[in-house]
């Protein structure tokens, strides 16, 4: 039953945790524009996401790495292993939220919309990096999981 229970919520909050980071890489591609728009998008999604988005990829890491443990002390086998590379991805993407996004999500906050620093290209080229990073893992992430869960039946 925890075992059941582990894999729901593992794979209901990585989704939702990778969707997000899509929806917001599908977003920032859509609406490219004017440093003003830039800047109004980004505060508008940082508000919005700052808190649920990384809530629900911690709870998906600690489900799926709790799932994962549970499945080795069981023996193993692939789905195991797909979890512990779905532990590592979904590490690799909090990291990358943590040590990259957080610090430049704080910075674009500070900016006025109207009047964008100079270097608001620069800054957005290595914010879009790190998301395409972090997209990668938690897509991956979810898709290790998903396989994981797939291949135990």
């Amino acid at each position: 039953m925890i075992e059941t229970a582990l894999k729901f919520v593992g794979l209901l909050c990585s989704g939702l945790a990778a969707g997000i980071t899509v929806c917001v890489f599908l977003a920032g591609r859509a609406f490219a524009g004017s440093g003003q728009f830039y800047t109004e998008l980004m505060q508008m999604l940082n508000r919005a996401l700052t808190v649920p988005a990384p809530l629900l990829g911690a709870v998906a890491l600690l489900a799926i790495a709790v799932d994962a443990a549970l499945l080795f002390k069981r023996g193993g086998g692939v789905a195991a292993w797909l979890g512990v590379a779905a532990v590592v991805l979904s590490v690799a993407a909090a990291a990358l939220t943590k040590l990259g996004h957080f610090p430049i999500n704080d910075q674009i906050l500070t900016w006025d919309p109207a009047n964008p620093p100079a270097d608001w290209i620069a800054v957005q080229a290595k914010w879009s990096a790190l998301h395409v990073a972090r997209t990668i893992s938690a897509v991956g992430s979810f898709a290790l999981f998903l396989l994981g869960a797939l291949v135990r039946r």
